[in-house]
């Protein structure tokens, strides 16, 4: 009987010693991919959003008056805004036209909201700013943090409504398959190969751009809520 004891007795001891390694490895290989996975998913948005510049309009409520005086907003800005816009080559070229026609932009969006019979004001800036994932046709940009031209309606406290200034996709009927060749073109001589492919839609059946694209996706979901919960516990300190 005492040596079926013993012999149990150093099963169970071996499979402590196999489960406590077991352990140490997954706990091990958790953080190492943990680290990778930030680190690459920081590179990957921080390289499309240098690349990239955003239109993101705040409407003053979610009232339906107050949600269709944004979209007008939008519509006359990228009315005004297009032919200089659609001659920039790069983003740096789409920041200084729209830096040196913030007050314009300002001027567009007061007229309207004035000619629609609201008196509310309106911020113009650009900053930088936290977007959802958003597709565009057959382009998919990942959510993280975008620079982009800013239009507070009012109070600001309405939907948003967003798009890609450059690569001028606000321009093109995003509602159709593909963008325009030349647009995409843009945007893939300033990223690199894999960087490109995790962004354009055609990859989508492609599983390593698939899981790629999942990680940057899930790591900037997790940062933006992470930054969120403390800009709220800085709020209520405040």
């Amino acid at each position: 009987m005492q040596r079926w004891e013993h012999f149990i007795l150093k099963i169970l001891g071996t499979n402590k010693k196999i489960f406590c390694f077991s352990l140490i490895f997954g706990l091990v290989f958790t953080a190492n991919f943990c680290i990778w996975g930030k680190d690459y998913s920081d590179k990957i948005q921080n390289d499309i959003a240098n690349e990239v510049i955003r239109l993101h309009v705040l409407a003053n409520s979610d009232t339906n008056f107050d949600q269709a005086l944004k979209l007008k907003v939008r519509d006359e800005v990228l009315k005004n805004m297009s032919t200089k816009l659609n001659n920039a080559k790069n983003k740096s070229q789409t920041r200084k036209i729209l830096n040196d026609n913030l007050e314009q932009i300002k001027q567009i969006a007061l007229r309207t909201v004035v000619d629609n019979g609201y008196d509310y004001d309106v911020k113009v800036s650009l900053s930088n700013d936290n977007f959802p994932t958003k597709k565009y046709a057959d382009l998919t940009l990942p959510s993280g943090n975008y620079e982009s031209l800013k239009i507070i309606i009012g109070k600001g406290q309405g939907h948003n409504w967003w798009c890609v200034m450059f690569p001028p996709l606000c321009f093109v009927d995003v509602t159709k398959k593909t963008i325009p060749d030349n647009l995409k073109q843009d945007l893939k001589d300033a990223l690199t190969n894999e960087e490109f492919k995790i962004v354009n839609c055609e990859n989508e059946k492609n599983l390593s751009v698939k899981v790629k694209f999942k990680i940057v996706e899930a790591w900037q979901k997790f940062e933006m809520k992470n930054k969120s919960a403390k800009n709220s516990a800085k709020g209520a300190i405040l």
